[in-house]
């Protein structure tokens, strides 16, 4: 049971979905919790519990009770990159959690808003050369395989592109909104 405002009680929900708001893991959950509602599996719920690059909802998925009502959709940066690149994390990928499927492949894509000077990657890129105390790219994961694929595109192009996270000092919360900041023009300092 859990406490709503006011002291009245409500029982948690059978089928419980975590994950953070508007982004592609959201849009999944939300197409898979349908799909189970057709199937005859009840109503699905999906609860978002964005924060600190999807681990908090992970940390939550990790204490459920283990009664298979409450999985994590997320990103494999979770299990493949992350413990590789934090020295401390309060989940073991290879013992806390069991992978049960691979649900997508997301392609990651980059866009600009159409009030920008650059119009193409080479276009940017060119942009970036000139203005380095301007390049960045918004984030939404600090140690994702976006923010590692960022990198190597500036060193390998030597353009001093900054990734720029989101939700931590800045004004944009999610991959989601992100792209709506970006394409509204906003830059987010180096």
């Amino acid at each position: 049971m859990r406490r709503r405002r006011g002291g009245r009680q409500r029982r948690a929900h059978p089928h419980h979905r975590r994950l953070a708001p508007g982004g592609a893991a959201d849009s999944l959950a939300r197409l898979y919790a349908e799909q189970l509602r057709q199937d005859g599996q009840g109503t699905v719920i999906v609860e978002n519990r964005p924060g600190a690059s999807a681990r908090l909802a992970l940390d939550y998925v990790k204490r459920a009770k283990p009664d298979g009502k409450t999985v994590f959709i997320g990103p494999s940066p979770l299990f493949t990159i992350f413990p590789l690149t934090y020295k401390k994390l309060s989940y073991d990928a290879d013992k806390d959690l069991v992978p049960a499927a691979v649900l997508t492949d997301v392609p990651t894509v980059v866009a600009a808003g159409v009030q920008q000077p650059y119009k193409t990657m080479k276009e940017y890129m060119d942009w970036a050369r000139r203005n380095p105390d301007k390049a960045s790219l918004g984030l939404a994961t600090i140690g994702s395989a976006g923010h590692l694929g960022t990198v190597a595109l500036g060193k390998s192009a030597g353009v001093p592109i900054t990734p720029a996270a989101t939700g931590v000092h800045r004004p944009c919360s999610s991959t989601s909104s992100a792209a709506m900041c970006r394409s509204a023009g906003m830059q987010w300092p180096a």
